[in-house]
């Protein structure tokens, strides 16, 4: 079943290649944001199945921050896709209960197999 999804990072490159992978198995991009504040916004606006998060973000909120915020209030789960998965960011992005850290460098079919697990939210 198709995840719509909500793509959290602020190299636009990275965005849009990670869309086209999701694209390519057959979820749906309901937007590409930049910021941790306009995740959590665009989260309880459209209320996507998964959140594909990067950890560094520009502005006050990063990734983590968002990720949590996005958890607590509308049980949006997320994947973090990073280029920092070091011990430390993972037990603080712990809170978040992610469904996954994935490297930027994921192949599509490790993405496709995070993906495969995760349950379309109901609407």
């Amino acid at each position: 079943m198709p995840l719509r999804v909500l793509i959290v990072d602020d190299h636009t490159i990275i965005a849009l290649a990670v869309g086209g992978i999701l694209q390519k198995l057959g979820h749906s991009v309901i937007a590409t944001v930049t910021t941790g504040r306009e995740a959590v916004d665009w989260a309880a606006q459209h209320r996507p199945d998964l959140v594909l998060m990067d950890i560094e973000l520009k502005g006050d909120m990063d990734g983590v921050a968002a990720a949590i915020a996005i958890k607590n209030s509308l049980g949006i789960s997320s994947v973090f896709f990073s280029g920092h998965l070091d011990e430390e960011t993972r037990r603080r992005a712990a809170e978040a209960e992610p469904i996954a850290f994935l490297a930027k460098t994921a192949s599509t079919e490790t993405i496709s197999e995070v993906l495969k697990g995760i349950e379309p939210r109901a609407r």
